[in-house]
């Protein structure tokens, strides 16, 4: 430490005090100077964490810091489970002119330890090395055993020997391998209650309501059939379907290549719907087809335009239907 240069418990700048330990917005030189906090977007500011702070007088006065990242501003740029608050702390030690503070940045440390934890406006749970160049490791999740996004869902397994939290896009993407592997169409425990409108000239639009064992029902499908007063869906023929080998077979038994299955899974719409037990809401607009008859044992084509259900989702570590 310099002649002359004492070791400060504060500092002031402007209406600003702070002190060693907190997070501050530092100017830079894409910004003018005296440029007002709530005059720029605040990422348009560097962030930094006082250790602390020195000064000869009151008008020099500086502060040794430790420089907060922004993921973009790393190697490797911003990664898909960073959010869109999220900062990563450094061992990048600098020495700043307390001038260049334009005022606090009010930042926690996310230990993802606590599940219902809210975040405060900027967080990190990440420190870079700066000699290194590395990044620590954060918690992983999942059955894919990737990292979690704050910013999109995570639904939790209420089994206790499980407990695993779970991605949703990896849930909907399980859901979507379901419905390709039984061959399209709602499960088979699902039951299906059919009323037929009739109308002039013999046919008519019929809508089937599922409902599931135990209460609840889904959304009606539309198909059309010569006019039946009444009438069963038969459960779909099952297509020889493996998913999880990567290659799916027809009926023809030619493999669909990878191309063909994701353009039918990009077919078949998912969304989550929270109740008493977690939903999957399924709308299948790939177009298939059934048979179905009538009192007199007549056999009639019905195409199904669009197809959509309600059913249950699974925890993809223990198979515990998620509440």
């Amino acid at each position: 430490m310099g002649v002359g240069v004492m070791l400060a418990d504060a500092g002031t700048v402007g209406e600003e005090h702070f002190v060693p330990g907190d997070f501050v917005y530092i100017n830079n030189e894409s910004i003018p100077h005296g440029t007002e906090l709530t005059s720029v977007d605040e990422s348009k500011f560097w962030i930094a964490r006082i250790l602390e702070i020195k000064a000869s007088d009151e008008f020099h006065v500086y502060l040794r810091i430790y420089w907060m990242y922004r993921p973009g501003d790393l190697k490797g740029g911003k990664q898909w489970h960073h959010g869109a608050n999220e900062v990563v702390n450094s061992n990048h030690m600098d020495v700043v002119d307390a001038m260049t503070v334009i005022g606090k940045a009010q930042v926690g440390h996310w230990l993802e330890m606590d599940d219902d934890e809210e975040l405060p406006m900027l967080y990190w749970r990440q420190i870079y090395d700066y000699m290194s160049k590395t990044v620590g490791e954060v918690r992983r999740h999942c059955r894919c055993d990737r990292y979690y996004n704050p910013d999109r869902k995570m639904y939790g397994c209420g089994n206790p020997a499980c407990g695993k939290w779970l991605h949703e896009e990896c849930l909907i993407e399980e859901v979507k391998k379901r419905v390709m592997e039984r061959g399209g169409g709602p499960p088979p425990r699902t039951e299906y209650k059919m009323d037929v409108d009739i109308t002039e000239g013999g046919g008519g639009l019929v809508k089937v309501a599922p409902k599931r064992k135990g209460g609840g029902t889904g959304v009606g499908v539309g198909l059309t059939v010569p006019a039946l007063r009444t009438a069963a869906v038969p459960e779909m023929p099952k297509k020889n379907t493996h998913i999880a080998a990567g290659a799916v077979h027809a009926k023809n038994g030619k493999r669909k290549t990878k191309k063909e299955i994701l353009a039918e899974l990009e077919k078949i719409q998912v969304t989550f719907v929270d109740g008493k037990k977690v939903m999957a809401h399924v709308r299948d607009i790939r177009g298939v087809s059934a048979t179905v008859g009538n009192k007199n044992h007549e056999h009639e084509h019905a195409e199904y335009k669009i197809q959509e259900w309600d059913e249950t989702v699974d925890c993809l570590a223990c198979g515990t239907t998620l509440e």
